[in-house]
């Protein structure tokens, strides 16, 4: 004797086996994904220092050489070269803290960019999980209603033992 639900409740087991498995797989690219995106960020930031150093390097030596010389004006007790070379050390430095301005805007629109980022793939992997716990729970469902039609299928074969008629 077949029971009518059994092909259907098996069907349908074995679809949210698959659709389980497919959200572990998609689970594994995000995080595929973060590490792409995590590389890549990490690259974008190593590359902003890189090119900030560069700019800040000749300044940087700039600022010492002319330090050097004001020390030696003074030493001279040469006053006009000390006050020239005074505004050019502040101009340099006037630079400096522009560049480094920057720098730090360049930063923190990257950290909100990385944190944006990371939301993002928080959402997502809250949503495969949500997704999964409830393919998970429907699975159960389906293996207890499987269980059920196993059961009443087992209860039909079975041949009635009456011992009351010997």
């Amino acid at each position: 004797m077949e029971a009518p639900g059994l092909d259907t409740a098996l069907s349908n087991l074995t679809e949210q086996r698959r659709i389980i498995a497919d959200i572990v797989a998609a689970k594994a690219e995000l995080k595929v994904k973060a590490r792409a995106i995590d590389a890549a960020l990490e690259e974008q930031e190593q590359k902003l220092e890189a090119a900030f150093d560069a700019l800040k390097a000749p300044l940087k030596a700039e600022k010492k050489e002319l330090k050097a010389k004001l020390k030696a004006a003074m030493a001279a007790g040469d006053t006009a070269l000390a006050g020239q070379l005074t505004q050019q050390l502040a101009q340099v430095k006037a630079q400096l803290e522009v560049i480094e301005q920057q720098e730090e805007a360049a930063e923190e629109a990257l950290e909100a960019e990385e944190e944006r980022l990371e939301e993002q793939l928080e959402a997502e992997e809250e949503a495969l999980e949500d997704q999964e716990e409830a393919n998970e729970e429907n699975e159960e469902r389906l293996e207890e209603k499987q269980e059920e039609l196993d059961e009443d299928d087992f209860e039909q074969d079975e041949p009635d033992t009456d011992d009351s008629n010997e």
